[in-house]
């Protein structure tokens, strides 16, 4: 007689991540639509062989189910885990999929057939009434970043928590950039703002939408200015640095005049 499954409901770090706009990525044309799930299922198993080559990642998991990402590990394994949510995060917005999402603690649970999880409650929960997209980070998780004994470790921790002007706290996924070195953090500062513009210009008759990607232009801003400061470029060409890659007000419709003949 076979014994019975061990089941381990108990403390583990849960990610939600929802990805905007699902609906229109699913009913998008057949080619388009197969490159969305290429380009998803790329993104998730490089992040899969990531987590595999980590000596103390030995109990990830990364699923997506419709429009939906869960992402779970052990709480020795936070730093690991916020690099690869950054990386998923922004390679996924420089092909235009755009993700929010709460990241959290709680008793979790899964197999291969099912997911039973207060972390992930708690973590769709974050993420409910916040109407920007962003991954935001529940404070008890901050908590288990400021109790790290390494000041080395604890400090590049936080490096991937920002604060909003709110006062919630939500995940610097352009922080990645960071590990680029200089001349590779101009390449991808461009292509987040080019998937940025791209999307406003598609959705310039909806204003609910075009709130978002304004919201997403103001933090891409902020790394910009927190990227690059004119004194380390020659003469003129911050100027020029600073007009590619920061987007402009303008890039967003703000009023127009009622049309007379209608």
């Amino acid at each position: 007689m076979s014994s019975a499954p061990e089941f381990h409901y108990c403390n583990r770090i849960v990610a939600y991540l929802d990805i905007l706009g699902f609906r229109r990525l699913v009913l998008q044309s057949h080619e388009d639509a197969e490159r969305t799930i290429r380009r998803l299922d790329e993104t998730i198993q490089h992040t899969l062989e990531f987590l595999a080559l980590d000596a103390g990642a030995d109990w990830f998991s990364v699923k997506l189910f419709s429009d939906c990402f869960c992402i779970s590990c052990g709480e020795e394994d936070l730093g690991t885990l916020l690099t690869e949510m950054s990386f998923l995060q922004y390679h996924l917005a420089c092909d235009g999929i755009f993700v929010r999402g709460g990241l959290s603690v709680g008793r979790h649970f899964e197999n291969t057939r099912i997911i039973f999880s207060e972390g992930l409650i708690r973590a769709y929960e974050l993420q409910c009434p916040d109407p920007y997209p962003r991954v935001l980070i529940d404070p008890a998780v901050v908590e288990l970043i400021r109790a790290e004994r390494s000041e080395g470790c604890r400090n590049e921790l936080l490096g991937f928590v920002l604060q909003g002007f709110d006062g919630v706290c939500f995940l610097d996924y352009l922080n990645y950039s960071g590990y680029e070195g200089d001349w590779d953090k101009e390449d991808l500062l461009q292509s987040h703002k080019d998937a940025i513009t791209e999307q406003v210009a598609l959705n310039g008759s909806r204003p609910e939408i075009l709130a978002k990607y304004r919201w997403l232009a103001e933090y891409h801003n902020f790394k910009f200015d927190e990227s690059f400061t004119e004194d380390e470029w020659v003469e003129g060409y911050f100027e020029t640095l600073r007009e590619r890659l920061r987007i402009p007000q303008t890039a967003f419709p703000l009023f127009k005049r009622i049309d007379h003949t209608e």
